[in-house]
C-alpha cells in the first residue's frame, strides 16, 4: 500500500465516522428547526392580515371589473383571494 493510499484510507474512514456521529445531532437539530417554524410569528400575520385588508378588495373590484377576463378567470382570482384570508385566519386562531 502507498503512503497516498493510507492517507485516503484514513480521510475515507474519519469522513464515515464523522457522517456517523454527527448524522443524528444534525437530525435532531433540523428536526427542532423545522418545529419552530411550524406557525408564522404574530407579527408576520399581523403585517400579513394589514395587506390583505388593503390589497384584497382593491384587487377584486379590478379583476372584477376586468372585461377581458372569463368568468372562469375571475373565480380563480376569488379563490385566491378566499385561500390567502383562511390561511391568515388559520394563523390568526393559533
Amino acid at each position: 500500500m502507498s503512503r497516498e493510499s493510507s492517507w485516503t484510507d484514513v480521510a475515507i474512514l474519519w469522513s464515515k465516522v464523522l457522517v456517523l456521529l454527527f448524522s443524528p445531532l444534525a437530525l435532531f437539530v433540523l428536526l427542532m428547526l423545522s418545529l419552530e417554524g411550524c406557525s408564522a410569528s404574530k407579527t408576520y400575520v399581523e403585517a400579513d392580515r394589514a395587506v390583505f385588508d388593503v390589497v384584497a378588495p382593491e384587487w377584486a373590484d379590478y379583476f372584477g371589473s376586468d372585461a377581458a377576463l372569463s368568468n372562469e378567470d375571475k373565480e380563480r382570482r376569488r379563490r385566491l383571494i378566499r385561500a390567502w384570508d383562511a390561511r391568515i385566519k388559520a394563523e390568526e386562531a393559533r
